[in-house]
């Protein structure tokens, strides 16, 4: 979709659910640059206004609750 609406000189937004740490590298593996990036978590909360790298959202709630200061160290 992405493509041909580039191709055509369409706009698309394109909203895509998951880490950009873990999408973004096979994006680019297929040679896709997007024009734009957003980055829709809360910078100021590192506990929870982010899922670490190769983490699920499931996983990412239980280790906040039993080791938060880990859950810190891996969101930074």
């Amino acid at each position: 979709m992405v493509l041909n609406a580039k191709q055509r000189k369409e706009s698309l937004s394109v909203g895509v659910l998951g880490n950009a740490g873990d999408i973004l590298p096979e994006i680019l593996k297929r040679n896709i640059i997007p024009d734009i990036l957003t980055d829709q978590t809360s910078a100021h909360d590192t506990l929870n206004g982010y899922v670490p790298m190769g983490m699920s959202y499931n996983e990412a709630l239980a280790l906040r609750k039993i080791h938060p200061n880990d859950y810190i160290a891996k969101a930074n």
